[in-house]
């Protein structure tokens, strides 16, 4: 939070329900079919200990699939969550600078690097494990890591290329990035401090989790950049939900009646 005197400004990524006659974002949780799983319930507390809000949940929709559930029934055009910019991991960009950027070193690296490089950096520590301990452990299936003759089996030669090239260029993107992060510890690390890199594989993972999991917003004075946001990368998985996404300025005015503080927002769309 920015504080200036009695008057702060903080800003948030959110999702309201659509514009649309049913007002729902995600499936409609019962015992049956949706628990909520403990990770996720703690990540909802950290996001709420920043600042943030929820009036949705992760639960198991059934088929082993997860989804984004609302906890309460909504009106369209309700606020069902909202996530402080600092609690969000972001590429680097041309508007003002973000609180989770990756370091300066990434700024010629692709996007999708950078956030990779922030994940990496971050998954071990306390203050992002409540958020990277819920991502999977392993793997998402891909076409990149087919065997030879199960692409052949696809009988369909550019979607064969394809995967072929999306493996070599991850490779490539590892190799870029190792250069980069050599060349900053040359300049700046102190004499005898040894470089290290993270190994490929684990490059490799956080790169295809940020394909699965990131978004393009256009959030206000920071510009377009491409996030990673707790609990929103869960939305929209069902197949008939369209929730509204967009930034929010939300300038807090002192104290109101009952001593509730007034909250004016401005919001952008996605």
């Amino acid at each position: 939070m920015l504080a200036l005197a009695s008057l702060a400004l903080t800003a948030f990524v959110s999702i309201r329900s659509p514009n649309a006659p049913r007002a729902c974002v995600c499936r409609t949780s019962s015992p049956a079919c949706a628990h909520v799983l403990a990770a996720e319930d703690g990540l909802v507390s950290w996001v709420a200990s920043h600042g943030g809000g929820a009036s949705v949940s992760v639960g198991d929709v059934g088929g082993g699939l997860r989804g984004l559930l609302a906890t309460r029934d909504a009106a369209v055009g309700d606020v069902l969550l909202e996530v402080p910019l600092r609690c969000v991991l972001a590429t680097r960009g041309e508007g003002e600078p973000m609180p989770t950027e990756p370091p300066e070193w990434c700024s010629a690296l692709p996007w999708n690097v950078q956030l990779a490089i922030s994940v990496l950096s971050q998954q071990s520590t306390a203050e992002w494990g409540p958020f990277l301990s819920t991502w999977p452990a392993g793997l998402p299936d891909l076409p990149m890591w087919l065997e030879p003759g199960e692409l052949a089996a696809a009988q369909d030669p550019k979607f064969e290329s394809e995967a072929d090239a999306s493996c070599f260029w991850l490779q490539e993107q590892y190799f870029d990035a190792f250069d980069a992060a050599e060349a900053h510890h040359a300049e700046t690390a102190k004499e005898g401090v040894p470089f290290y890199f993270v190994p490929e594989p684990d490059f490799r993972r956080a790169m295809l989790l940020v394909w699965s999991r990131c978004l393009r917003l256009t959030a206000g004075p920071f510009g377009v950049r491409r996030l990673l946001v707790p609990l929103l990368d869960m939305a929209n998985h069902d197949g008939e939900a369209n929730p509204f996404l967009g930034h929010i300025e939300s300038t807090w005015q002192g104290v109101g009646e009952g001593g509730r503080r007034r909250c004016v927002e401005r919001s952008s769309s996605a």
